[in-house]
């Protein structure tokens, strides 16, 4: 007998395929795609996405106006050279949209 004419016999069921990483990445999907969804709804529930500013009830009606959480921040003593951070949060308490037109500068004055 030739090995080409050799015809294998099994018995039982068919055998089944190893389809566990199929499955793992199905679920995976799935869950990617609840969180997701779910990021969506509070989104959109919050009025915008993580970090964005809260509505603001207007101060000024007919224009757009800019307000700072802080008038300044005194950062002491400051060594040349040494580098420092401040933060201001800035808000549009007008009911028109806010366009910057220009670059924004900052004006630092000593002694004050």
């Amino acid at each position: 007998m030739s090995q080409n004419s050799r015809k294998s016999r099994r018995t039982g069921p068919p055998r089944r395929q190893n389809n566990s990483l199929l499955w793992v990445l199905i679920v995976a999907g799935g869950a990617l795609a609840l969180v997701l969804f779910g990021y969506l709804v509070w989104a959109m529930a919050t009025g915008g996405a993580a970090g964005s500013a809260a509505q603001v009830t207007p101060e000024v009606t007919g224009a757009p106006k800019l307000k700072a959480d802080r008038g300044e921040i005194n950062l002491g003593d400051v060594k040349l050279g040494q580098t420092v951070q401040a933060e201001f949060i800035l808000t549009n308490v007008g009911d028109q949209p806010l366009q910057v037109t220009e670059k924004p500068y900052i004006e630092v004055l000593e002694g004050c």
